[in-house]
């Protein structure tokens, strides 16, 4: 006899597959948009961040694995993230996708 806990409704899994239907989104109004005065303020400060990270890179007293992904996140926006390829090799069908951050 299989027992079955008083919650089982509650708590069970949502149905897999499409919640909404075609055409239709789960977001209408998209993504809020961010205070004007929060994008202005972190402007300004911009500056001084990036001069904070510069300073880390070349503080010897920075443990290296901060000072590493100080210089990261500085080549990351001056620059633009790598390309990555990633290999998704499965049953003798392979194929590659690359993804490239900009």
């Amino acid at each position: 006899m299989r027992h079955v806990a008083e919650n089982s409704e509650k708590t069970a899994k949502k149905p897999r597959g499409r919640p909404f239907k075609k055409g239709e989104s789960g977001n209408p109004g998209g993504r809020p948009k961010l205070p004007k005065e929060f994008i202005e303020r972190a402007r300004e400060k911009s500056f001084e961040a990036l001069e904070y990270l510069i300073e880390t890179v070349g503080n010897k007293d920075v443990a290296d694995t901060v000072r590493v992904r100080a210089a990261e996140t500085i080549i990351a926006y001056g620059f633009g993230k790598p390309t990555q390829a990633i290999d998704l090799s499965s049953n003798d069908k392979s194929f590659e996708i690359t993804v490239k951050y900009e």
